[in-house]
């Protein structure tokens, strides 16, 4: 009788791989709570329509790498890719969204891709996600980004930079698709566009992430339409990490960027 192993892509922790795992997860938890992040726990399995509406139809994840099954009822139900989906469903089946003020929730586990298994990437793999609901104040992507760099410290890393870009505002970014979908009817037959056209359509943006095909290179930068915003801001020491008792920070000043079509403008860097 064969031995049973695990499935290709996956792989089992043991002490000290699973040992730094839990630490990890435990010090997300009590940074994370300092910023009035609320745990929760999200199914693994979710209705495959899900991240179908949510992620795109037309991207790599959803029509290439997602694990899809039938049910005995027949029902598709997919192991989740992310995290974001399910949180967000929660939190609109709860009804919490009809609570006043913003809602901070954060969840951790497995998720699943079937992609090629290489060093530094599996089919399952582990996440940290966090979500601020119910405002569209820049200064809350700012307290996401100043959480994340106090966990990042706490967990001993050194030498760490920022860099932080814009898609634009909902004005100048379809401006933008439309130059980006000119310019990849432009590139040869065979490839990156040819191989992406239909995905281009849609979901313009995918097309950047789309595999040249075989005996392409897929470089396609020259002459590439430019993304609007305020583009890429780097730093070395952009926040302050939290209080030695534990408190989270203030919050930091931010740089605003604010472009003619921009109503509210946008966050461009932390100072």
């Amino acid at each position: 009788m064969s031995k049973i192993q695990k499935i290709k892509g996956f792989s089992d922790l043991f002490s000290p791989e699973s040992t730094v795992h839990t630490h990890m997860e435990n010090l997300a938890r009590q940074v994370f709570a300092t910023y009035g992040c609320q745990e929760v726990r999200v199914p693994i399995l979710e209705k495959t329509e899900l991240f179908a509406r949510s992620i795109g139809e037309e991207t790599d994840v959803v029509q290439k790498e997602m694990y899809t099954f039938a049910d005995r009822k027949g029902r598709s139900l997919t192991m989740r890719p992310e995290a974001t989906a399910g949180v967000l469903r929660a939190f609109i089946e709860s009804g919490m969204y009809a609570a006043e003020g913003s809602t901070k929730l954060f969840a951790c586990g497995p998720m699943f891709r079937y992609e090629r298994p290489q060093k530094g990437r599996l089919r399952q793999f582990h996440q940290l996600d966090v979500e601020v609901l119910g405002t569209d104040a820049p200064q809350a992507d700012a307290e996401v980004v100043l959480m994340l760099w106090t966990f990042l410290t706490k967990l001993g890393l050194k030498n760490l930079s920022l860099e932080l870009n814009s898609l634009g505002c909902p004005e100048c970014r379809p401006v933008f698709h439309q130059r980006l979908r000119d310019f990849l009817a432009l590139l040869p037959r065979g490839g990156r566009a040819a191989a992406a056209s239909h995905r281009c359509t849609k979901a313009p943006d995918s097309c950047t992430h789309s595999r040249p095909a075989p005996g392409h290179s897929g470089a396609c930068s020259a002459g590439r339409p430019a993304v609007p915003g305020p583009g890429i801001v780097r730093t070395g020491a952009p926040v302050k990490p939290a209080t030695t008792d534990g408190r989270a920070p203030s919050m930091p000043a931010t740089t605003m960027a604010t472009r003619p079509c921009c109503k509210r403008g946008e966050w461009a860097s932390i100072r």
